[in-house]
């Protein structure tokens, strides 16, 4: 079950739901797209049915965001590949707790 704006989605008008639901569909999730296995790259996250690892994807696109060039270097990789890699990224980075570095001055 989900919520929009802290609305119970089995709650909602028709119209809202409908629209809700159209949107969760299109959003992209990395839970089908990425894999990670202790068989494959060593455990490593990797794009399904390759062996593309995610932070490979993230190293180039970072260096690099031109897609053609991406898709070009490795020709199995998709559009979906690449955002399900992003999503899963951000959902490792939301996931962190960071503490600020506690500075000790001298004197």
């Amino acid at each position: 079950m989900f919520s929009v704006s802290g609305v119970c989605a089995n709650h909602q008008p028709d119209s809202l739901k409908s629209y809700t639901e159209g949107v969760l569909k299109e959003t992209v999730t990395y839970r089908d797209r990425i894999v990670v296995d202790p068989d494959i790259m060593a455990g490593k996250p990797v794009v399904r049915g390759t062996r593309i690892p995610v932070d490979l994807v993230l190293k180039r696109l970072s260096e690099d965001f031109d897609l053609d060039r991406l898709f070009a270097a490795y020709p199995r990789l998709t559009r979906e590949d690449v955002q399900a890699c992003l999503a899963y990224a951000n959902q490792i980075v939301a996931g962190e707790s960071l503490y600020p570095a506690t500075l000790h001055m001298q004197g």
